[in-house]
């Protein structure tokens, strides 16, 4: 006698997290981006966007230079418990302008179907130190 099987179909991955912190080493704060080196991976690998959570006591600026080549033209920032959804003039947004993401918010950049390959450096500027973040390198995503 025949079954039928039916095949378990297993999810893709979720999100990826990054948090923004300061650490006080050697007597000095420093901004740490956490992880430093982000893959976005391709087709079924594929993360759906990246979270860029602000853990400091003050503004963090995300600069995303070739940010277009990586996200959608829209995006989310997490504001206490409120999204706000907003579209991201690639113009603006991308290439000379930042993100600005207040303390204890979120931003949320959404990966493209199609990305470019290509390893994209970005930087991070905190307020509460007047330091861009160190540590683990300057911070990258890789895509594949």
């Amino acid at each position: 006698m025949a079954t039928a099987t039916k095949e378990a179909k297993t999810p893709g991955p979720g999100p990826v997290e990054v948090f923004i912190t300061v650490e006080k080493i050697g007597g000095h704060k420093r901004a740490f981006v956490v992880p430093g080196r982000i893959s976005t991976g391709k087709n079924e690998t594929k993360v759906p966007y990246i979270n860029w959570e602000n853990r400091t006591e003050g503004v963090v600026r995300l600069w995303f230079p070739f940010g277009e080549s990586v996200f959608e033209n829209h995006a989310e920032r997490k504001e206490g418990k409120e999204v706000k959804r907003f579209k991201v003039n690639e113009k603006t947004f991308f290439g000379a302008h930042t993100f600005d993401i207040p303390p204890k918010d979120t931003l949320t950049l959404f990966v493209k179907d199609a990305a470019d390959d290509g390893t994209y450096h970005y930087h991070v500027y905190c307020e509460e130190i007047h330091q861009s973040a160190q540590g683990n390198s300057e911070p990258e995503v890789d895509v594949p």
